[in-house]
């Protein structure tokens, strides 16, 4: 949601970025913040965490996958992939399936 000024938090990065490229450093960038979008600003801490992604080259978005975290996927062909692999090798354990697979398998069984 967009404070008075009509300027989101997302639409804060941006400015974030470019002051960050100009060697600008946090008091400064979110002092600017406050003094354009008023209440609807990043913390000062959030600013902080946004300039130090910038300086380590990530991108703008929030949903960058995460360490430790594997990324989870069921769409059909891979879902497939691995029941087909399953079928094939019905002796091999799960982690030697993910391996043949190279995917992190998570296996949510069915019984009908």
């Amino acid at each position: 949601m967009a404070g008075r000024s009509g300027v989101s938090l997302e639409e804060q990065r941006p400015f974030i970025k470019i002051q960050t490229l100009r060697g600008v450093n946090t008091a400064k960038i979110h002092r600017s913040l406050v003094e354009a979008c008023d209440t609807n600003v990043l913390s000062s801490s959030r600013v902080k965490e946004w300039i130090a992604r910038f300086r380590a080259g990530r991108p703008f978005d929030k949903d960058s996958p995460r360490t430790g975290r594997s990324c989870e996927s069921t769409g059909n062909s891979r879902v497939e992939s691995v029941k087909s692999l399953m079928e094939e090798h019905r002796h091999l354990a799960c982690d030697e399936m993910a391996e043949g697979s190279g995917y992190h398998l998570h296996l949510h069984i069915e019984f009908w």
